[in-house]
């Protein structure tokens, strides 16, 4: 969506990925120290591992991958119904995420219909009911009516339901018209168990979202996503990971701007001219990212770090880079703190040096040179309570042992699992 690429725009001036929640408090206790602030990550970072490695046997999800291997099985040539292509579709996403395919979150991406040229309000509407699998002409056939498409399947001593409702669609008022997709719910129950349900809503002014609010539940992990725009001027995302109840993952987002221009765009034309002036118009941005209990917290002053990017040197070498540093450290604050609330360091931006090595073309020989030259870039690093510091990349490559060893151990304990799931 066009808007979060302002708003990531919009965040990618501090050049790091999370800036965080201004009112995130700490706790009364000192600073933690370099090795201390290690130890800590390294504790969380275990506990999170531990989680993540129960999750391997997870009931609903081996129970998804074995409908999913049934229906494998079958070989079928038949021609599938819109519903059976969507049915399947989120099977083949739970194999997937189990063989690695594709990342957890990925789940609760706004949903894509099977064929984008589809009517399918029309074949919803026209289709509602209650339909069984059968496995002699590997088809499904209708055999009751429903609020929606449900569809029955008896397998292996087990029987699933997979149910579509709720779907709705709006006309959308942007500067493109026509209709499209406002809300949308699906499940999959496993001889009563419920091992997946997704939601997704969607309210609008013109072409900007008031909300969007979709969810996705797969067994024990629960990942939801809401968007909400304040009379376009604060546009805000949260994104939660939970699991068995326990939130492993969020992130806040929040950025404050002046977004009305973008609603009244008429055409693409003007959308395109409007996304440019949103981007001056916009003052700060907030975010808080949380995973394993370890917070990453900031703000940045946006609007004059815009500002002050008009007086800075010219060229892409060090002074430019350095003053560019200072201006984003002046005008963004960054913390990690720990599970327990005690800060672990706060992140500033430093010009980094790297060698480059390249091929040059010599018109004149007609050979190519090796050229070696310098050049720099902005990272980021942590700077802590007793004046030390070390650059991300180096903090996390030195240490760890047990997040390492606990790596090894959560891959070999799904390896067999992804091996298996990935034949499908």
């Amino acid at each position: 969506m066009n808007l979060f690429k302002i708003t990531m725009m919009a965040l990618a001036i501090t050049m790091f990925q999370s800036c965080g929640n201004k009112d995130e408090k700490t706790s009364d206790l000192e600073p933690l120290t370099q090795q201390e602030g290690k130890s800590s990550i390294e504790s969380s970072s275990v506990n999170l591992l531990n989680d993540i490695e129960g999750f391997k046997d997870d009931k609903s999800v081996e129970a998804v991958v074995d409908l999913a291997k049934y229906f494998d099985g079958l070989n079928s040539s038949a021609k599938k119904s819109q519903g059976q292509l969507l049915f399947q579709s989120f099977l083949n996403d739970v194999v997937d995420v189990k063989s690695g395919k594709k990342q957890l979150t990925s789940l609760n991406e706004p949903l894509v219909m099977p064929e984008e040229d589809l009517d399918f309000k029309t074949y919803y509407e026209s289709n509602k009911g209650e339909y069984t699998f059968n496995e002699s002409t590997k088809e499904f056939e209708k055999t009751g009516s429903s609020a929606g498409m449900v569809f029955k399947v008896v397998y292996n001593g087990k029987t699933a339901k997979f149910e579509l409702s709720n779907y709705t669609t709006t006309d959308y008022v942007g500067y493109t018209k026509g209709e499209i997709l406002k809300s949308i719910a699906v499940s999959l129950v496993i001889d009563q168990l419920e091992v997946m349900k997704y939601t997704f809503n969607v309210d609008f002014y013109k072409y900007m979202p008031k909300s969007i609010n979709t969810s996705y539940k797969l067994g024990a992990v629960e990942i939801t996503a809401l968007l909400n725009n304040s009379n376009n001027t604060v546009v805000s995302e949260d994104t939660e990971v939970k699991l068995y109840g326990k939130s492993i993952f969020s992130e806040e987002v929040s950025v404050t701007g002046d977004f009305k221009v973008l609603d009244n765009a008429t055409n693409e034309e003007e959308f395109e001219n409007a996304s440019e002036s949103v981007l001056k118009s916009i003052l700060k941005a907030d975010t808080k990212f949380v995973i394993g209990g370890i917070i990453l917290n900031a703000n940045a002053n946006v609007k004059a770090i815009l500002e002050g990017e008009d007086n800075l040197p010219n060229g892409d070498g060090k002074v430019k880079i350095e003053a560019e540093a200072k201006l984003i450290n002046a005008n963004s604050t960054s913390t990690v703190i720990d599970e327990k609330g005690v800060k672990v360091a706060d992140v500033k931006m430093f010009a980094s040096s790297y060698e480059v090595n390249e091929e040059v073309y010599n018109e004149n020989t007609g050979s190519y040179n090796n050229e070696t030259y310098i050049e720099y870039t902005l990272k980021p690093r942590f700077v802590f309570a007793d004046g030390s510091n070390a650059d991300v990349d180096t903090y996390f490559s030195n240490g760890f042992a047990d997040v390492k060893s606990k790596v090894g151990s959560v891959t070999n304990a799904y390896q067999d699992k992804f091996i298996e799931s990935s034949k499908l």
